[in-house]
């Protein structure tokens, strides 16, 4: 491939169910639990038949470099939804650089605009040491010390302070020096800089 036409940058784009299988089948484990399970797990139990599964991915230069797998649930007067952050998982080789709050926070917000009924809830079952340090940093409650470690956020309550948290992760990122010319082009959902990789 020339350079003209060889694809730069970090981009994010919709998943097909195979696709995150394969990449959390190679990168979903951590030194500090383990393997880490997804809802589209094969051995998974069966889950909640009415969720909208949203597959998100965070390319670069092509190459798929974190995927995140979040439902959509309607509560059961139909007035409003919650979305539940199941899995976040990046490539082994390149976590700790900010790409998985990019995905997450990206991901957050493309659906909470455009999903009706509304949403009005965040959660996540927080297990991962890392995932709850993500979750705070944008205003998640910390999981509860006795039964299902879950963290949550009410965007009725908290939506504004989400916002603005959601923001300055994304500006935390996008002015990293490991990435000088990172920017992100909302419309398009893709952010314009060299490979990381």
């Amino acid at each position: 491939m020339n350079q003209s036409s060889e694809k730069k940058g970090l981009e994010f784009r919709a998943l097909d169910a195979t696709t995150f299988r394969e990449f959390a089948r190679l990168h979903a484990t951590s030194d500090e639990i383990g393997p880490i399970a997804t809802y589209l797990d094969e051995d998974r139990k069966t889950g909640n038949l009415k969720s909208e599964i949203e597959l998100q991915g965070l390319w670069g230069c092509d190459e798929l470099c974190a995927a995140i797998c979040c439902l959509i649930t309607p509560a059961t007067d139909g007035k409003y939804s919650a979305i539940k952050l199941d899995s976040i998982v990046v490539d082994k080789k390149l976590r700790r650089q900010g790409l998985g709050i990019a995905l997450v926070v990206k991901t957050f917000q493309d659906v909470i605009s455009r999903h009706r009924p509304e949403i009005r809830n965040l959660y996540a079952h927080s297990v991962h040491p890392a995932t709850v340090r993500m979750l705070r940093s944008l205003g998640f409650n910390e999981p509860l010390p006795t039964g299902a470690p879950i963290s949550a956020i009410n965007l009725v309550e908290n939506g504004d302070e989400f916002s603005r948290r959601c923001r300055d992760r994304l500006m935390t990122v996008t002015n990293n020096p490991q990435y000088p010319t990172l920017f992100i082009t909302p419309t398009l959902s893709t952010v314009s800089e060299e490979c990381l990789v």
